[in-house]
């Protein structure tokens, strides 16, 4: 595996695809729709395996798809699945309770970034309805995804020297916040290994996104960068620090920026990374930073500095002047597309659940997860995975990022 998809491997880290269901979900439909996903998308159906000099390939699984159910709280959107990258790539849970579910398609974040993921939820989804309803369930092969550093080098992406890069690799993750108890700020694992977290979450509804929308809209702006700038602000008011004490670093989809274009499940990871880094003289109030956040994005992207990412990963830093910023991490996974609905059930929500076990002997401390943003049905979402000891702090960060966005558009 490349660099790029290594990191991914020894976290054994997985991505959640999730859809909160009202009514029933046909278990046996539910089974052909990922049998067909596996035929169509065979990495899902792929495993890792540790090499003799270290890293990991992929291998073809020896276990055939299977779906696991199990009753519960469809809150807890991994319950019941099978998350082991020595056995398969993909995986799909359903949990339920009564007239209510949750059916969680989870994929390891080696093979399949927040982009990739969504196009292959649609996959399940298209071909569930078409086992509900009758028709043939359609498998349409596809090959492996490259990984993004193949994909950039056969674009013509020229790697060029990491020192004209945006420095990050000296700041430091958010620590705790003082509330935090010292001996609580571990975070916990699992029965399976696997880190305990926890979720907290935003979700505006359908009038305050489209007010979101227009507002973005008429002061030239994005939903992404007002997003952001919430969350930059909430932090800073909720560490009583000033935004120049922050760094926002931020995903960026490398799909639309190569030509010719790539598919979704094309690639593995294409995804580099901007970065916002507030000043004295920033500004301080929503649409104005989004402003400076969406006009910096766009002198990276013109200079082609989010391409160089995946290029650069696993190099040594620079030496230099080291930095105390902050880092506050996003990420976005835009749209989820429009799911086809059966007769007997109705889509309520998308959610995102992550996994991932502690790297040996890495860090185990808790800190502020990656905001994941996202929208489906109209409603915009944002949510951060933690562990339990944070669950107080990101209530009030998140609650601070709701108030700066739905007070924007009163």
């Amino acid at each position: 595996m490349t660099p790029g998809e290594e990191i991914f491997a020894g976290a054994h880290a997985y991505i959640g695809h999730a859809v909160l269901v009202a009514g029933r979900v046909d278990e046996d439909a539910l089974a052909a729709a990922f049998d067909a996903v596996v035929r169509s998308y065979p990495v899902v159906g792929a495993a890792l395996k540790p090499h003799p000099d270290g890293g990991h390939v992929l291998v073809t699984s020896e276990t055939p798809p299977a779906i696991s159910v199990v009753a519960g709280d469809p809150d807890d959107l991994l319950a019941g699945s099978v998350l082991d990258q020595g056995v398969r790539l993909g995986a799909v849970g359903l949990v339920r309770d009564g007239a209510r579910a949750s059916v969680t398609l989870s994929l390891h974040h080696s093979v399949a970034d927040g982009a990739h993921g969504v196009a292959l939820l649609a996959a399940l989804w298209s071909r569930y309805a078409d086992a509900v309803e009758g028709r043939p369930v359609v498998v349409e092969p596809h090959g492996y995804p490259l990984p993004a550093e193949q994909v950039l080098t056969a674009r013509g992406v020229v790697k060029i020297p990491l020192d004209r890069l945006p420095r990050v690799v000296d700041c430091v993750p958010p620590a705790p916040p003082v509330e935090v108890a010292a001996g609580e700020d571990e975070s916990e694992v699992d029965e399976r290994g696997f880190l305990a977290l926890r979720a907290t979450r935003v979700l505006l509804t359908v009038e305050q996104t489209a007010g979101l929308v227009a507002l973005a809209r008429a002061e030239g702006v994005t939903v992404n960068s007002l997003v952001s700038a919430a969350i930059l602000l909430a932090e800073a008011e909720c560490r009583g620090c000033s935004l120049a004490h922050l760094l926002h670093v931020y995903a960026v989809n490398l799909r639309p920026m190569v030509s010719p274009p790539v598919g979704a499940a094309e690639a593995t990871n294409l995804v580099g990374s901007a970065v916002y880094p507030p000043t004295t003289t920033s500004p301080t109030e929503l649409v104005g930073l989004a402003r400076a956040i969406r006009s910096e994005l766009e002198s990276q992207v013109a200079a082609g500095l989010p391409l160089q990412t995946p290029l650069h990963l696993g190099d040594a830093p620079e030496e230099g002047e080291p930095t105390t910023r902050l880092v506050v991490a996003a990420t976005n996974f835009g749209r989820i597309p429009e799911l086809p609905s059966t007769a007997g059930s109705v889509f309520e929500e998308y959610r995102v659940a992550m996994a991932g076990k502690p790297i040996p002997g890495g860090s185990r401390h808790a800190v502020s997860g990656t905001c994941v943003i996202h929208s489906f049905g109209g409603r915009l979402g944002v949510e951060v995975h933690h562990s339990a000891a944070m669950a107080g702090w990101e209530r009030r960060r998140t609650g601070r990022v709701r108030a700066a966005l739905v007070s924007a558009v009163r």
